[in-house]
């Protein structure tokens, strides 16, 4: 520095015009031409790189700051100050109690809906990417005042809902319902207002083949039982005999077709438990797959029973649902002998 008077000039007392080189990694100013430490306590102003990871023992995730603060984390610190004696608030503990109640209500909600998708995501085995997108969601709703009218459990659900359909995550509103306690109705009302009011695009709610896998693994059933009920489910939907039904009842109700004729022993109920479709849905959907039962199984199924074996569960309301299969282009399996 030209402005640097010369006492504050470090110099080697045995080499005066030697330069001073300055190693950061010690602290020290060194002369280059005998090697004397003629200053120390040097602050590294340069960059400083180190790894945040305990399993990063190479070292190679390397970044110059620690984690990146998340746009959810709360204003204040969560230490907590405990008590002294009980019954008894000491000072800091009145200050932390002030500090917590000037938060901001958007805030205050935020953290409480925080823990609570936390919690549902711990019981779906919901991702980090699902509760980041899912408190985003509520934090918009909440600055729209959406809570007010629709109530804050149901919009946190809805929020959850929301999310899991835009990851692209298979979450049914009765998987929600079973760990929330809200009645599907009031989420399904929720998830439509939340959409509308942030002006988010509708997405489809998934197929067939992204359900069955984690519902056929809860009914310990093999794979070729799973394809088979997709081709079922999809065949269903393409020859138009299931229009109008929930996707759930009738891929339920396509698992316990290809059951019934696969050999495996799995009834309704077993299979309502899992699915959360009900009983009344999966049988209404039977009866109107039941009349092209042999259309819609894929051509190489392997049959353990014969076609008649699957039970009708009453009158189909579609009454030309064989020349609509045909239509289609689907083609019959050959049933058992006789």
């Amino acid at each position: 520095d030209t402005n640097m008077s010369a006492s504050n000039v470090v110099t080697c007392p045995a080499h005066p015009n030697a330069i001073i080189t300055e190693d950061y990694r010690a602290g020290d100013r060194i002369c280059t031409e005998c090697g004397l430490v003629v200053g120390d306590r040097v602050v590294d102003v340069g960059t400083e790189w180190r790894t945040f990871s305990n399993s990063d023992k190479k070292q190679t995730d390397r970044t110059r700051v620690g984690q990146e603060e998340s746009e959810f984390s709360p204003t204040t610190l969560g230490t907590s100050i405990g008590q002294t004696k009980p019954g008894q608030e000491s000072d800091l503990q009145r200050a932390q109690r002030h500090l917590g109640a000037t938060n901001t209500r958007v805030e205050r909600n935020l953290q409480e809906a925080t823990r609570e998708i936390n919690r549902i995501a711990s019981l779906l085995n919901l991702p980090a990417k699902i509760t980041d997108r899912a408190r985003r969601y509520f934090k918009q709703a909440d600055e729209k005042r959406l809570l007010k009218s629709k109530g804050k459990e149901a919009v946190v659900a809805a929020c959850v809902c929301i999310a899991c359909r835009d990851e692209g995550v298979t979450r049914t509103f009765k998987e929600i319902c079973a760990v929330t306690e809200i009645p599907v109705k009031i989420i399904a009302r929720c998830y439509k207002k939340i959409r509308a009011e942030l002006g988010l695009t509708t997405t489809a709610s998934g197929s067939a083949a992204e359900f069955m896998p984690r519902w056929c693994s809860g009914l310990s059933l093999p794979r070729s039982i799973q394809m088979a009920a997709v081709t079922v489910s999809e065949n269903a939907k393409l020859c138009g005999v299931v229009e109008g039904k929930v996707m759930t009842s009738y891929c339920a109700a396509a698992i316990y077709l290809v059951c019934v004729l696969g050999g495996q022993d799995k009834g309704l109920q077993d299979i309502s438990a899992v699915t959360g479709a009900s009983q009344a849905a999966i049988k209404e959907s039977l009866k109107e797959m039941h009349p092209v039962r042999a259309y819609l199984l894929p051509k190489n199924f392997e049959l353990k029973a014969k076609l008649d074996t699957v039970p009708s569960f009453g009158t189909p309301r579609i009454a030309n649902s064989v020349e609509l299969a045909q239509k289609a282009g689907l083609q019959p399996i050959a049933d058992l002998a006789s």
